[in-house]
């Protein structure tokens, strides 16, 4: 049986925001890991090696980036911060499925965008009628609040 969010208010900016950084704690962990395993294969750079930094591990952690959320987004809506707020990104019908790759792509790209312009992407919650953010609202995407155990928000 499909479950609604009709009822779910959308996530406001402290949660979002909240959940990014717990989000990028992980993010470094597996950065951390994806350097290591560079150097492991390539060997450790030296001086002069920055071509070979920017594009070969860059172009990594590039990638860990973008495979780490699409794998919690399509796999239940919701990274490990984003459970520990308590929100969730689902499809704007508001029903349970799943986003596909391409909401992702359009997510991530327009999720940069917005920072890059000083989080006013971000900051568009406060703006927009149904509390939406750029990557949101480009995505075809809604990221809601779940209720606590006890039904509230």
């Amino acid at each position: 049986m499909k479950t609604s969010y009709l009822e779910n208010p959308s996530a406001g900016f402290v949660p979002r925001i909240a959940a990014m950084g717990y989000d990028t704690l992980m993010l470094i962990a597996i950065w951390m890991l994806v350097a290591g395993i560079h150097a492991a294969i390539l060997g450790e750079p030296g001086q002069g090696d920055a071509n070979r930094l920017q594009f070969t591990l860059f172009p990594a952690i590039v990638c860990s980036t973008f495979l780490f959320y699409f794998w919690f987004w399509t796999h239940g809506g919701q990274t490990l911060g984003m459970k520990a707020w308590r929100i969730k990104v689902v499809h704007e019908n508001l029903d349970d499925s799943p986003i596909k790759l391409s909401q992702c792509v359009i997510r991530m790209a327009v999720g940069c965008l917005s920072i890059s312009c000083v989080w006013l992407g971000y900051f568009w919650v406060y703006l927009n009628s149904n509390h939406d953010t750029w990557h949101d609202t480009a995505s075809k995407t809604r990221t809601i609040r779940l209720p606590k155990a006890n039904g509230l928000y």
